[in-house]
């Protein structure tokens, strides 16, 4: 039986995930780090924009990636040793981000 990739999610042995609650002022993830990119499956429960970096602060005028409330999304690469950090428009949240690697 073939399944689509677009609806494989990697599972890990677990306790790799972090909640990060967000809201209308910018909140950093944990530090990424790696041999190589990471790349992250998100869900978050609000809408919300992301952008990554050393020391990221997130917009949320429009000129930081969108992220929609509701369906599971594969970001990333995120660069070794970097961050995401992530703000609402309006309201709080919560996202949670599991590294696939």
């Amino acid at each position: 039986m073939a399944y689509p990739t677009g609806n494989l999610i990697p599972l890990n042995a677990g306790g790799l995930s972090t909640k990060l609650a967000i809201s209308t002022s910018s909140a950093q993830s944990p530090v990424y780090t790696s041999f190589g990119p990471i790349y992250l499956n998100v869900y978050t429960d609000t809408d919300c924009f992301a952008r990554f970096g050393v020391n990221p602060t997130a917009d949320s005028s429009g000129i930081d990636q969108i992220i929609l409330a509701g369906p599971l999304y594969r970001i990333g690469p995120v660069p070794s040793g970097q961050r995401l950090a992530f703000i609402t428009a309006s309201g709080s949240g919560f996202i949670y981000l599991t590294p696939e690697n």
